[in-house]
């Protein structure tokens, strides 16, 4: 038991310097979630500074390396606290999006989903964004014709899920199908100003506009300009997840990747 008391402290020792670590955190733009996490369920924290140096757990390590370290960190983890690990991520502001969506994929590959865009970080109270994270991996085919992307796999009892499993194995027949009978939307997160959903132009600042729009909507899929900054990107998570925080989807989020992105605008292929 003290060795476990001990843990906890380092890991809240950890939390509160990220001051000390040359990182402005991202403004909470009005929905924050007050994390007062006193269980004992993991907490991992990764940190990138705005020299890019990457931080986990107080371990300096090379970016490529963070996601083989997660995975083994997870592991060592009682088995029946891997469904409640979760990550803090500390990262600088000015950071591009770019380097956001190749940290997410560093996260999957060690197992880690269930995370924390951190907004504030305090001896007691923790700031942020939750978001629940899945795989972007696939297998490429640079001959893909939409009719033969037919391969069926195996059903979810959450329809995401399946949605999630046909993007990314490129069965995009099968994804229209299952989007006919969903209520969604398509986001693109351009910049700082505005946003397009359903292929129409809001401004960022019609917040309670956009609320209302995508509130009776049980997921979006969101394609994210990897050119803006971290920033940015939080200032408009804030908002779609303030319009889907109370869904009780398994993903609100559906994640269109950079590479996922190319595959479609080559193919014509939209939802």
């Amino acid at each position: 038991m003290k060795q476990i008391a001990i843990i906890i402290l380092l890991l809240n020792f950890i939390k509160t310097n990220s001051q000390n670590r040359n990182i402005q955190l991202p403004n909470g733009y009005g929905f924050e979630i007050i994390d007062n996490d006193k269980s004992l369920n993991p907490i991992l924290s990764i940190y990138i500074t705005k020299n890019n140096e990457v931080t986990f757990e107080d371990i300096d390590l090379p970016f490529e390396k963070l996601g083989d370290t997660i995975f083994k960190y997870f592991y060592k983890q009682p088995n029946h606290l891997y469904l409640d690990v979760k990550g803090y991520i500390y990262v600088d502001k000015t950071a591009s999006y770019e380097k956001i969506e190749n940290l997410k994929q560093k996260l999957t590959k060690g197992n880690l989903y269930n995370i924390v865009y951190l907004t504030e970080a305090s001896e007691k109270i923790f700031k942020g964004i939750y978001y629940r994270l899945h795989s972007t991996s696939f297998q490429k085919n640079e001959n893909i014709k939409e009719d033969e992307l037919v391969v069926e796999i195996p059903y979810s009892s959450f329809i995401e899920e399946e949605i999630i499993d046909n993007l990314y194995s490129l069965n995009f027949k099968k994804v229209k199908k299952l989007l006919k009978n969903s209520k969604y939307s398509y986001v693109k997160v351009i910049d700082a100003n505005k946003i397009i959903i359903d292929n129409k132009m809001y401004s960022i600042e019609n917040r309670d506009l956009i609320i209302n729009f995508l509130n009776n909507k049980d997921f979006i899929l969101i394609e994210t300009n990897k050119k803006i900054t971290y920033d940015t990107y939080i200032k408009n998570l804030s908002i779609l997840y303030e319009a889907l925080k109370n869904k009780k989807s398994l993903f609100p989020f559906i994640e269109i990747s950079s590479d996922l992105k190319s595959i479609l605008e080559k193919e014509k292929i939209t939802f």
